[in-house]
């Protein structure tokens, strides 16, 4: 069906009085129904007792521009529940890659604690308790010759990480 048939097929259903009535419970679903109609008439611009006719069905008509008011609060509502989920998604999307980044960031924390420790033990991570001599080549050393201590790492990766957030 073609977008043109569906607006006027939605047109025609709520030009109805048993149509608005309908489209009348769906945009106001929760409360009492004299709350109900307190709060449709105040959206909708209509004096209470209109509304509560419209509501019963009780109407003997329905205006045009009472249809076409029902149907631009139904569109003004579609609108904010799709450009609020579109900010759930990107409020989604932007914790998982701060997620990922913080997941990276302690994966080199854990691996430069790692090799602290076997580096303070006499050698290079993967080789504790064999010495000076089998020091791995690849990581550089500080001052006194051996790796990187552990509050260096950690400052260096929190560093990192401050620059990573906007």
């Amino acid at each position: 069906m073609s977008e043109m048939n569906a607006k006027d097929l939605e047109m025609r259903e709520a030009a109805t009085v048993s149509g608005a009535s309908a489209l009348m419970r769906e945009l106001w679903p929760t409360g009492s129904v004299k709350e109900r109609i307190g709060k449709a008439a105040r959206e909708l611009g209509w004096p209470f007792s209109r509304a509560e006719n419209m509501w019963r069905g009780e109407s003997r008509v329905i205006v045009g521009e009472e249809t076409v008011r029902l149907l631009e609060v139904r569109a003004a509502r579609s609108a904010a529940t799709t450009r609020k989920l579109e900010e759930a998604a990107h409020d989604f999307e932007d914790v998982a890659g701060r997620l990922a980044r913080m997941e990276t960031l302690l994966a080199a924390l854990v691996a430069d604690l790692d090799h602290a420790r076997a580096v303070s033990n006499g050698g290079p991570a993967g080789t504790v308790g064999m010495g000076d001599d089998a020091r791995d080549p690849r990581v550089p050393a500080d001052r006194d010759g051996r790796g990187r201590s552990a509050s260096h790492s950690a400052r260096a990766v929190l560093r990192l990480g401050r620059r990573g957030e906007s």
